[in-house]
């Protein structure tokens, strides 16, 4: 539970050891004001404090925050409802937070590698990476033993990448896409 001011009232283990502290007790020792202390970004104190009061609730915040004792920065996910009095005036929230730094360094991976991969079939990757591509996708399928990557390009197909096939030879391949390349027996 926290005032509207963002001056803690209670809180459990769970949030002193998502904070660094041992006890609710040490929280309390150290914690002055979650909107100045607590939030990255303090734009984020604001927007959820004027979500809560008009919604009533607040879902899902996603949020980069401190944790407070050591100051490492971390991720949490706040639900939280308003509890106002009889007469409807807000007297403070309560809520649940959840760490979710893990998920967000995850997002931020896959986001990162799927430029990675972008900028590099712009730019035209070589033969080490189309060659590990390959090796990796012949090791991911039970039994399989060979395998090539064919690149379109110039209206053309191309091999770049063999794995238990000659690739010099078969890099002096190349067809239309209406050809069917030729098949090749064990002998060439």
């Amino acid at each position: 539970r926290i005032d509207l001011n963002g001056q803690p009232l209670t809180a459990n283990l769970a949030l002193a050891q998502l904070n660094g502290y041992d006890s609710v007790a040490e929280l309390f020792e150290n914690l002055g004001d979650v909107a100045s202390e607590w939030y990255v970004d303090k734009e984020r104190r604001g927007l959820f404090l004027d979500t809560l009061l008009q919604h009533g609730s607040v879902e899902h915040f996603e949020s980069e925050i401190y944790r407070h004792k050591t100051r490492e920065r971390i991720w949490v996910l706040e639900d939280a409802w308003l509890v106002c009095d009889k007469t409807d005036q807000p007297l403070y929230y309560e809520g649940t937070v959840k760490d979710i730094t893990k998920r967000k360094e995850q997002e931020r991976f896959q986001f990162v590698l799927s430029e990675i991969i972008e900028e590099t079939l712009r730019v035209g990757p070589g033969e080490a990476f189309y060659e590990a591509l390959l090796r990796r996708a012949v090791q991911s399928i039970p039994g399989a033993q060979a395998g090539s990557i064919l690149l379109f390009d110039d209206n053309h197909y191309r091999y770049v990448a063999a794995l238990g096939y000659d690739l010099n030879e078969l890099s002096r391949v190349t067809f239309e896409p209406h050809e069917m390349p030729r098949k090749h027996s064990a002998k060439e």
